[in-house]
């Protein structure tokens, strides 16, 4: 089974879950409560967005490990989760897991010598360390 086939079984699984959709709603409400923190995308993307968070930490228990990249990025997960991997990626490294996206690895030397970067997408704009 391909990794593609993997993650979207997981993600529709996911969503067939009211009990996993409930706890995501919920953790996007905790997160956008956060002092500092501004809504400038529809809420639902950053619900979804929670979502993709907990199918890439079923995805990272099941292998065993702490590291994940995703491969096409955009052309990938955005049809399948109607939401970006940024937010999910950016709090899989919060919580000390190594997790990029394609862009991140193919400029990963340039992020290094720079230190800081930001990425503008679909939830706003995410720092990059």
């Amino acid at each position: 089974m391909s990794p593609t086939t993997i993650w979207a079984s997981g993600s529709e699984a996911a969503r067939r879950s009211p009990q996993i959709v409930n706890r995501c709603d919920a953790a996007a409400g905790e997160y956008l409560a956060q002092p500092g923190v501004s809504l400038e995308t529809p809420r639902e993307s950053v619900a979804r967005a929670f979502l993709l968070d907990e199918v890439f930490r079923d995805l990272l228990d099941e292998a065993e490990t702490d590291t994940l990249t995703v491969n096409s990025c955009m052309s990938t997960i955005v049809p399948i989760s109607e939401t970006t991997a940024c937010l999910p990626l950016g709090l899989l490294n919060d919580d000390g897991y190594l997790a990029f996206c394609d862009w991140m690895v193919a400029y990963g030397s340039h992020l290094r010598e720079v230190g800081y970067a930001v990425a503008k997408a679909g939830l706003g704009w995410l720092p990059v360390t």
